[in-house]
């Protein structure tokens, strides 16, 4: 199978748009917090209808992903994830 592994730091060339939350999200909390993380496509790439595509989902407490640099205990709950596909009209 073709997939990513978690130690492409970004930089793997198949990726064609990425969903990262802002810097302005990247706060700690004690409560439920919702927000819409939008994709953005990468060094200029688009989507292809003709092309196959694979999404993948990383929820992770650490800022830096596979890193695992963040407050040590840090812990992150998910309570629901959508992700909306489509192209807009």
């Amino acid at each position: 199978m073709n997939f990513l592994t978690g130690t492409h730091a970004f930089k793997d060339s198949r990726i064609v748009s990425v969903a990262r939350i802002g810097t302005k999200e990247q706060i700690e909390t004690d409560k439920w917090t919702a927000f819409n993380v939008p994709f953005s496509f990468v060094n200029g790439k688009s989507f292809d209808p003709a092309k196959e595509y694979m999404y993948t989902i990383v929820l992770s407490s650490s800022k830096e992903g596979d890193i695992f640099n963040g407050a040590v205990g840090s812990t992150l709950f998910i309570d629901e994830v959508e992700l909306v596909t489509g192209q807009k009209k």
